[in-house]
């Protein structure tokens, strides 16, 4: 029993670490993306989001993808409230957009988003893809 605790002390350890780092470096990565479109331009540029840090489509191998890079307090939270507060944010700001699912394929779209927050926590930028009839073990 105390191995297991001390096992996932330096798991949780080593999960915060990396985050911190991949806030850090992902910084200069976001002041460059947040140069470009996203979904809301009328927005505050010092305090665009109170959940994410950048929003932004893309475009991969000729299919659009949402690209969101949640700040660290959401990547760490795990809360059910936080997930529907920040979903809440990302589709004020970009449901107008055309590249937004329609409604038959926005309920997928939300369970991949509800996906990345409970299986990406390290990850700095998370891709949407609205065209997704269904979720995988990946999210995608």
């Amino acid at each position: 029993m105390r191995n297991k605790k001390l096992y996932l002390y330096i798991l949780l350890g080593a999960l915060i670490l990396v985050s911190c780092q991949e806030d850090i470096s992902a910084q200069q990565e976001d002041n460059d993306i947040n140069k470009s479109k996203s979904c809301s331009a009328d927005k505050d540029e010092l305090n665009k989001y109170e959940y994410f840090n950048n929003i932004k489509w893309i475009n991969r191998d000729g299919v659009w993808s949402l690209s969101v890079s949640p700040k660290r307090s959401l990547r760490l939270s795990v809360s059910k409230d936080d997930i529907k507060k920040s979903w809440q944010e990302l589709k004020e700001n970009c449901s107008n957009d055309y590249r937004w699912p329609d409604s038959n394929k926005e309920e997928v779209f939300y369970q991949q988003y509800k996906c990345h927050f409970n299986k990406a926590k390290v990850k700095k930028r998370r891709n949407l893809e609205p065209e997704k009839d269904s979720i995988n073990f990946l999210c995608n």
